[in-house]
């Protein structure tokens, strides 16, 4: 077991194992090094939208141009860098270059996000540099000149604009490119290596700190080399914490990441299943439930895949058992992670029943109730996380909100209602937030999405709960999409609903049948903006 469970102080304690990495060499040097270990001609990057691979050799090179180019161009440890950039050819080595020079970036999304989130995002940072794809750089400069208090350099990518600075010119050959050193940018545990969005489900998106050492650790586990012919297939664009890992799971383990311009879809991922036959995949649930429901997974050929990873929202069991009944030679994996503190759990080794896997060994945990008493073994509360020897560095430019996240014990919130076992396995329940309180009951979204999930006909649900009249308590609200061709009623679905909860889990808010429901860019349910519209709806 990777913790022990004090059972009178009521916490869940890491053995803290030593950082596998050392911090002299510096994150610079540890990327390079790590990448020097990979066979030259094997290809760790294929672009399905072009067919064009990248192999280790040439991926190495193209980062260490990028970090002399920076510093010819005068760019320096510390000054901050924005990247607005989809999963094109170039995107990893940009990053990686500017982590090789020690150039922190906060990663841009380029779907899903406003205007005004870009700008405020931007604003936090005043990037000197910008990096961003020819598709949003009109945003990128409308974001700039409102939230800058000075103009950056900004080269564009895959770009034909005139007039416009070309990434190219970051690529270009030095000629020195094998006398090349990085240098050590000081302590990798207080320094940022990169900063990552949150997502906004509960407010305007912060930046997520990612530090060098955080980094660092992804690098250097202890973990065999990708078999050949092992293929990545992933969506996650950089700015979610999935995307990091799957860049620096690749370049730590050789394994190709089979990577896209394009947002995820069910076509996309057919075509790429047929023609790549990847052996690893993620996506959040949501995604699952469209592919699961596609009419081409009926004959789709699923032999390749060797596990299924979910992550991003609480998974059901019903639809993990639906997903490894289509994987012969797989399974499914679980993950429980967040921006602020990367992967939380997880279930590779073992797996039990509605849990989202085991506490990560290099975490803390406990759980409290609503006076921040610990409770224990089987007790419902807020789960909290301490993160030891790495501490989490909080969020850029924003001390407030890193105030109400961490505790004076060094304790991180994470918003989420769960309970653990003795083995350091976690069940979530629902977040703190989205709680629906019915007249002195309390009770969580989830549970009621999941009786509605398994009713004939639902293709997505979000349940919420929007206020009585006198504004005391919350009435449980459905908002549901059918499957295409279901001629599911309102009448129908309460009907088989109420036969199987209490009388105050019933659906006195209503059933409101939608096209689609609002998502954010990593797939999950905007929670708070389906409250929003539907009641705004009912009181028009």
């Amino acid at each position: 077991m990777f913790h022990t469970y004090d059972s009178q102080a009521k916490l869940w304690l890491s053995r803290h194992p030593p950082a596998p990495f050392k911090a002299e060499t510096g994150l610079g040097q540890l990327i390079l090094d790590v990448l020097g270990k990979i066979s030259p001609s094997k290809v760790i990057q294929l672009d399905t939208d072009t067919g064009v691979a990248l192999t280790a050799e040439e991926l190495r090179l193209r980062i260490v141009r990028v970090a002399q180019n920076l510093s010819g161009l005068g760019f320096r440890r510390g000054d901050m860098a924005a990247v607005a950039c989809s999963n094109s050819e170039n995107l990893a080595p940009l990053a990686l270059g500017l982590m090789v020079a020690g150039v922190p970036f906060i990663a841009l999304p380029t779907v899903g996000f406003n205007g005004d989130d870009l700008g405020h995002l931007m604003g936090l940072v005043q990037p000197k540099l910008v990096i961003c794809d020819d598709a949003v750089y009109k945003q990128v400069l409308d974001g700039a000149g409102k939230a800058l208090k000075m103009k950056p350099v900004i080269f564009a990518v895959e770009s034909e604009r005139e007039n416009v600075r070309k990434v190219e010119e970051l690529l270009q050959g030095t000629g020195t490119e094998g006398d090349f050193t990085p240098q050590a940018h000081g302590d990798m545990q207080n320094s940022v290596g990169m900063i990552l969005c949150t997502s906004g489900t509960t407010g305007r998106p912060k930046g997520v700190c990612v530090s060098q050492a955080s980094i660092a650790i992804v690098l250097s586990r202890p973990v065999k080399p990708a078999p050949e012919g092992d293929l990545n297939l992933t969506y996650s664009p950089l700015y979610w914490g999935t995307g990091l890992f799957a860049l620096l799971n690749s370049v730590s383990t050789g394994i190709t990441r089979a990577i896209s311009r394009n947002p995820f879809s069910e076509d996309h991922f057919f075509d790429a299943l047929a023609k790549y036959h990847p052996t690893h995949f993620f996506t959040p649930p949501s995604h699952a439930v469209l592919l699961l429901n596609h009419p081409r997974s009926a004959n789709a050929d699923f032999s390749s895949l060797r596990s299924w990873s979910l992550s991003g929202s609480i998974v059901s069991t019903k639809l993990r058992q639906a997903l490894e009944a289509r994987l012969p030679n797989g399974r499914t994996v679980n993950n429980y992670a967040s921006s602020e503190l990367g992967l939380i759990a997880m279930d590779m080794i073992k797996q039990k029943p509605e849990a989202v896997g085991q506490l990560m060994p290099h975490l803390d945990a406990k759980v409290v109730d609503e006076l921040g008493v610990a409770v224990g073994c089987g007790e419902q509360g807020e789960l909290l996380i301490r993160t030891g020897s790495i501490p989490f560095m909080g969020y850029y430019n924003d001390e407030q909100a890193t105030r109400e996240l961490i505790d004076a014990d060094g304790w991180i919130r994470t918003g989420d209602i769960g309970y653990l076992d003795e083995e350091g396995f976690v069940y979530l329940v629902d977040r703190k937030k989205d709680v629906v309180k019915y007249r002195g009951y309390q009770m969580s979204p989830v549970d009621l999405e999941k009786v509605i999930e398994g009713i004939d006909g639902v293709k997505q649900v979000c349940v919420v709960g929007v206020p009585e009249m006198d504004g005391t308590s919350d009435l449980p609200a459905a908002v549901v999409v059918k499957r295409e061709g279901s001629n599911l009623t309102e009448e129908q679905l309460i009907s088989e609903y109420e036969g199987q909860v209490s009388d105050h889990k019933r659906l006195r808010g209503g059933v409101f049948f939608w096209e689609e429901l609002p998502l954010t860019a990593t797939g999950k349910v905007v929670r708070r903006k389906v409250r929003d519209m539907l009641i705004e709806a009912v009181n028009k």
